[in-house]
This record gives structure tokens, sequence and C-alpha cells, in this order.
């Protein structure tokens, strides 16, 4: 009897060891992907040891730096788009199919007196005339619906609470 306990407790202490030693590394890979999900690319899994989870841990850590790397380039290449498209002479917006604003170019900005704030808020059909805006949205809508481009007129109001005829392009 007093082996079959000692057995058994070894079993259970060695049992406990190993849980640990595969649960320790395994909660700091659970740790470093919530981080990494937050976008804290520079947060690195501590590594100790030359095992499988070790092996995990240094494959995450890579993973992380190209993450990191990519996340740096796709900024750059937007910061670079955005001042691509602020230097073009015309307004440039862009919506979500439910026709709220997602991008605005800093010349329409200008010309509403609006903030990208402001016009986020409002949507595009606060700067369209009135007696307008049926029919463009008709014929936004269509370009939505076909997925072909359209070319509509309508007014659009400046920061002088005046209205100027425009011609839009709508590209869905």
């Amino acid at each position: 009897p007093a082996t079959s306990i000692l057995k058994l407790l070894s079993a259970t202490a060695l049992a406990v060891g190993m849980t640990r030693s595969i649960t320790g590394p395994l909660a700091r890979l659970v740790e470093a992907s919530r981080r990494l999900a937050r976008g804290e690319f520079d947060y690195k899994v501590p590594i100790h040891g030359d095992d499988e989870l070790a092996h995990l841990g240094q494959v995450f850590n890579d993973t992380g730096r190209q993450l990191q790397d990519l996340y740096a380039s796709l900024q750059s290449s937007e910061d670079r788009l955005r001042r691509v498209i602020n230097t073009v002479p015309a307004y440039v917006w862009s919506t979500l199919p439910d026709g709220s604003v997602d991008f605005v170019n800093q010349r329409l900005l200008d010309s509403t007196g609006l903030l990208a704030e402001e016009l986020s808020r409002t949507g595009w059909r606060s700067i369209v005339h009135p007696d307008d805006l049926a029919r463009y949205e008709t014929e936004w809508r269509n370009a939505l619906t076909t997925g072909e481009p359209t070319e509509s007129e309508a007014r659009v109001r400046t920061a002088q609470s005046e209205y100027r005829w425009m011609l839009v392009r709508n590209v869905p």
C-alpha cells in the first residue's frame, strides 16, 4: 500500500508539473495573440527552452515582426495615397453602400467649409441641393445596383452657403 501511494503521489506531481509546463507557455501565447489583435505588434512572447512550444513562440514573434513591417508599409502607402488625392484638382469622396461617408479629400472640405467628422456625420446628402437630391440619389442607387459607373449633375453647397453645379461621377 505504501508503494502504491508513493507511486500515485509521484504520478500526480509529474502530471501537475507537465501540465504547468504546457499551460504556462500556452497562456503566454494566448496573451500575445490578444495583444497582436489590439495592434501591439512589438509585444514578444517570452521563450524558454528548445521544445515545440518555444518554437511556436518564435514563429509567433517572427509573425508579429512581419505584421509590424506590413502595417508600417500599409500606413506609408495610405499616407502617400491621401497626399496624392488631396492634390487632385477635384472633389473626391467615397461612401459605404448605406450612403455614409467614409472618405473625403481636403479640397471638398475646403469648398464646403465642413470638417471631415461633420461630413461623415451628416453625409453627402447634406451638401446636395434639395431640388437635386431625389434625382441624384436615384442615380447613385442605380449605380450601386448595376455596378456601372454613372455621371450626374447636381448642385453642391459651398462654404458660403451658395450652390455650384458639379459633374459627379459615381463609381460603385
